[in-house]
């Protein structure tokens, strides 16, 4: 069992709506998995089953806040190999 906590900073972008700005809500996806590892040989699973996003070392924004953050644990099947591969995918919701 590991507790991998990388320190690091992502960057992403994604489509937004603007048409109610500044009443607008914008919902983001960030997708964390193994390129390598078969979902046989590496399980993720939520520390202390916190399903949510630590914010306690964000650093806010001037542009956005981070209203909710839920994760989950997706199961993909390769269409080729027919492999299982794990994916946490976290749901970034922002104002």
């Amino acid at each position: 069992e590991v507790n991998w906590i990388p320190p690091a900073i992502y960057k992403s972008s994604c489509s937004i709506d603007v048409m109610y700005f500044p009443f607008d809500q914008q919902t983001c996806e960030m997708k964390f998995g193994s390129w390598t590892h078969k979902g046989t040989t590496l399980k993720y699973s939520f520390y202390l089953n916190m399903d949510k996003l630590d914010l306690t070392d964000y650093l806010k924004s001037g542009s956005w806040d981070i209203i909710d953050c839920p994760g989950r644990i997706v199961t993909l099947t390769d269409d080729v190999t027919g492999d299982e591969k794990e994916q946490i995918v976290f749901k970034f919701v922002l104002r």
